[in-house]
This record gives structure tokens, C-alpha cells and sequence, in this order.
């Protein structure tokens, strides 16, 4: 009996240790996304990650990004002088899913990895919060004081059990916080340190993507995604470069010119009084060989019939009118080596068309 309990022990401790530094994988469940459900239930689902509130440690404290995925630090003590701690490593995988609104795309999968830490640096970062002013704040202080007005700014999140006491704290966007906040310089200081010790950017760069799959799209928060390219695109990628060198090249150049030479020109602003977006292509003789309207602007049925023919005739007058002026400018004089793509969004009356250049280099 007692061979048979050290084995299914050993058994256990070596599978948990084989699961340290693979990569793993969940499935994305609608019913749990940042707007339905708490950061405890995505880390314990997603994550495999414990619920730091019903830890079995005495101490337990978790840093993570008010995204969720990214990097979650997990440090664990009996007696808050000797730590231990993981790295947990995630990111979203998205797909385009095309519908009758024009597609769009979402997360379908999970894919993490947890790494042990050193015990220098579990120690340092353990002990190091635990003799400054973190373990005395008070959330209400945090709550009432830190402001929430900021887009596209992530924050940093620390969850701490410390015996049967448990807070956790929402930082947003602490660099951009006025320094009147309380603990601003803290937190600032704390997040220092772990990135220092864990070296945060190289380590998810360099290690955590390089090790997903080929061929598919990622994102930690849903606005900018990865793609990591098959051998085959690679290969092509690489094939492609001196076309991409040649047109960022003269990127500037062109852009200047066609935005001076846009100016010259009289647009009908009553004809153009909406956000809309075109794709414009020059050929290599430098004359406009494409003016094409973006997917997503175009007028859908599904809006209703009255609203879809009203869209569809203002879009029609708006592109009439700018596919005029752009035939008159031409990129003759570039004696252009490949063709050249660009997108112009007018936007009557508050400025003149933006022209931007859709191209990655």
C-alpha cells in the first residue's frame, strides 16, 4: 500500500513538473470574457491558475495585467523570507470568421506557458513587497484615488492573501497617473523590479512566441494582433523584401506629393460629408488603375432597405467625386518600380482627405 501511494505520488509530481515550460492549450468559451466574468474565473479556466482568494498558502501574491493574458507572476510562502514563484506566459489565438456584417475576428484558443522562477529572484521580489508599503494599502484608497480615465493604457493588477487576509488592487495606467496619486511611485518602482528580475519583454518575444504555432494570429487584448508566418511565407517574405525597401523607399515622397497635390483641387464637400475609406492603385506608369471602396463601409441590406439605398447613393457621389481628382493626379515623374497603394478617407467638412499607406514593411 504504502509503494502504491509513493508511486501515484511521484506520478503526480512528475507530471505537474512536465507541464512546466510546455506549452499549453484551452479553448476560448464566450461565456468567459473580461465583460462577463472575474479575473479569478479566466485565470482558474484559462490559466489552470489558483483562485488566489482560496489559496492553500499562507502567503500568496499574484501580478498580472488588467488584460488577463500576458504575464502572471504567482509568488508562494509559509513564512515571507523563503518565496517561491511561477511564470505564467498566455495569449490569445484569433480567427476571421466572415459574415453578412462584413466578418470579423475573435479568440478560439488559449495557449500558455508556466516557467518556474529563480529562487534568488522569488526571494528578492517576495521579500521586497513585503517589507514595503504594498502589504499596508488600503483598496478604497487605491479605488477612490487612482482615475480610470485612460484608453488603450494597461494597468497592472496585484492580488494578496496574506494569512486569511485578502485585497487586491487595480493600478490603471500608472505612468499616466499625476504623481498626487497615492502609491503611484510605489507601484511604478515594484513593476520595475519584476521586469528587471523576470525580463518581461525579451522573455515573451523571444520565448513565449516564438514557441506558438506557425501560420495563425494572436493577440493578449484583442487590439493588436501577431502573426507568425509558415516556413512557405517566410521564405516568400524574405523574396519580397527588396520590393518593400524600394517602396518605403519613397513612401514620404509619394505621400507628400499626393497630399499637396490633393490640395490643389476644389472637392464638392457636400458630396464627401461622411467617413469613408478607398483604396487607391497606381501602376507603373503612375496613372490611377484602381479606386475600389473598403469592405467595411459598404452599405449592407441587413440595415434595411430604405437606409442601405440612402448609403449606397451618398457613398456612390462621395467616390464619383474623389475618383475624379485622384485621375488627375498622376505618379508619372516616380518612373515607379512597383505599384503603389494607399488609402484616402475624406472626411467633410472638419478636415481634408487623409491619405495612409496600408503597406507593412
Amino acid at each position: 500500500m504504502k509503494w502504491l501511494s509513493l508511486t501515484i505520488l511521484m506520478f503526480l509530481v512528475s507530471h505537474g513538473l512536465a507541464q512546466m515550460d510546455s506549452l499549453m492549450v484551452t479553448q476560448f468559451d464566450t461565456a468567459y470574457t473580461y465583460l462577463n466574468s472575474t479575473l479569478a474565473q479566466r485565470d482558474s479556466i484559462y490559466l489552470g491558475l489558483e483562485v488566489v482568494r482560496n489559496s492553500p498558502h499562507k502567503i500568496h501574491i499574484r501580478r498580472s495585467t488588467t488584460g488577463g493574458f500576458g504575464q502572471t507572476v504567482d509568488l508562494f510562502s509559509s513564512d515571507g523570507i523563503s518565496f517561491q514563484g511561477i511564470l505564467t506566459q498566455s495569449i490569445m489565438e484569433y480567427v476571421y470568421v466572415k459574415s453578412k456584417e462584413g466578418g470579423s475576428s475573435g479568440p478560439v484558443r488559449v495557449y500558455f506557458k508556466k516557467s518556474p522562477m529563480d529562487s534568488v529572484d522569488a526571494n528578492e521580489l517576495g521579500r521586497t513587497i513585503m517589507q514595503s508599503g504594498f502589504v499596508s494599502m488600503s483598496e478604497d484608497s487605491v479605488n477612490n484615488n487612482w482615475s480610470r480615465r485612460f484608453f488603450h493604457c494597461e494597468g497592472i493588477m496585484f492580488q494578496m492573501k496574506l494569512d486569511d487576509q485578502y485585497q487586491m488592487f487595480e493600478f490603471i495606467c500608472p505612468r499616466g497617473q499625476p504623481d498626487s496619486v497615492p502609491y503611484k511611485s510605489l507601484v511604478i518602482h515594484m513593476d520595475s523590479l519584476f521586469e528587471q528580475k523576470l525580463d518581461f519583454s525579451n522573455r515573451y518575444s523571444r520565448e513565449f512566441i516564438q514557441s506558438l504555432p506557425l501560420g495563425k494570429t494572436y493577440s493578449r487584448t484583442g487590439y493588436m494582433h501577431i502573426y507568425r508566418f509558415t516556413e512557405e511565407e517566410r521564405k516568400w517574405w524574405e523574396e519580397d523584401r527588396p520590393r518593400r525597401e524600394y517602396l518605403e523607399f519613397i513612401k514620404d515622397t509619394v505621400d507628400s506629393y499626393l497630399q499637396t497635390e490633393l490640395a490643389k483641387y476644389d472637392v464638392d464637400t457636400n458630396k464627401c460629408d461622411c467617413c469613408y475609406k478607398f483604396g487607391l492603385r497606381y501602376d507603373l506608369n503612375g496613372k490611377l488603375s484602381a479606386f475600389e471602396v473598403h469592405d467595411h463601409v459598404k452599405p449592407k441590406l441587413e440595415d434595411g432597405l430604405s437606409w442601405f439605398l440612402e448609403d449606397w447613393k451618398y457613398l456612390r457621389r462621395c467616390k464619383r467625386e474623389m475618383k475624379r481628382i485622384f485621375r488627375k493626379i498622376s505618379l508619372k515623374h516616380f518612373n515607379l518600380k512597383h505599384t503603389v497603394y494607399r488609402v484616402v478617407e475624406p472626411d467633410y467638412p472638419d478636415r481634408s482627405p487623409w491619405i495612409t499607406d496600408p503597406n507593412i514593411y
